[in-house]
């Protein structure tokens, strides 16, 4: 079996097109091994084709139609807005996704204690219902908007739209849009950053990458957290390494731990490359 994604903008979405190659059993219940072919721009701004092996996926029958949640021509017109203010105010925006506790926010607060005297730091904070995390953000002296998302599983290029009547970044500032905890939907929302940066802790699975690999392929950058447990968990870091770059070859990689601080240096220098 494999999927073959095809492009339909005029109605906001992908179909994902499921049809039967080699040896499959015909019973409902069935697990077959697929082979997924990405073309075209499929959530979250697939831009090549990538080939890559995924997990075992059950199927019913010999085939069927699977709807992708991509992104609207409206989310579209307003991520480009966001962008284009972001541009005009020469301030590079850094969308930040993860599964919830990866790390986002101690990742966030260690950046803004160490480099806010060198580098003006904004930050749009998301999450369904508290402000826990913006009150800690607002506690670094950084300005900082609270978007509460409520049943919706991430943000939204409109949400973020909004978000900006309230923030004014200065030229040569980055401003932060921090995620709702979750791969799934996230990877379906262009926001109108720069670019976006996915973070995995050790304590997930290192074939992440290969679950949601629209995420990783729309991103620039993956961030390995929570190094200092590597030794009291079951990670493979190569593993992980090499499933990621076999999504997106372009990927930079960095491990760090925002607890105890190894790799928080790189993590800085790749922040000041897009500060210059």
């Amino acid at each position: 079996m494999a999927y073959r994604v095809k492009e339909l903008p005029e109605r906001g979405a992908s179909i994902v097109h499921l049809s039967r190659k080699g040896e499959c059993p015909d019973d409902n219940t069935a697990t077959c091994l697929l082979r997924v072919t990405v073309k075209g721009r499929f959530a979250a701004a697939v831009q090549k084709e990538t080939t890559l092996p995924v997990m075992k996926c059950r199927h019913s029958g010999r085939s069927r139609q699977v709807k992708v949640p991509c992104i609207t021509h409206e989310s579209l017109s307003t991520a480009s807005a966001n962008r284009t203010f972001f541009s005009e105010k020469n301030a590079r925006a850094i969308a930040l996704i993860s599964s919830p506790g990866a790390g986002k926010t101690s990742l966030l607060m260690a950046t803004l204690k160490t480099l806010n005297r060198h580098i003006p730091f904004y930050v749009i904070e998301g999450d369904p219902y508290t402000s826990s995390d913006a009150l800690l953000i607002r506690a670094t002296g950084t300005p900082v908007v609270q978007i509460n998302t409520g049943r919706h599983c991430g943000l939204n290029a409109g949400m973020v739209a909004d978000a900006l009547n309230h923030l004014d970044p200065a030229s040569g500032s980055i401003v932060f849009i921090e995620n709702v905890g979750s791969l799934s939907c996230p990877r379906s929302m262009d926001l109108g950053e720069h670019e976006s940066v996915v973070l995995l802790s050790v304590a997930e699975g290192a074939d992440k990458p290969l679950k949601h690999p629209q995420l990783f392929v729309a991103a620039t950058l993956l961030i390995i957290t929570k190094s200092d447990l590597l030794s009291h968990v079951e990670f493979d870091v190569l593993e992980c390494m090499e499933n990621a770059l076999m999504v997106n070859p372009q990927l930079d990689i960095i491990i760090l731990s925002a607890l105890h601080g190894e790799g928080l240096d790189s993590w800085y220098d790749w922040l000041d490359k897009r500060h210059e």
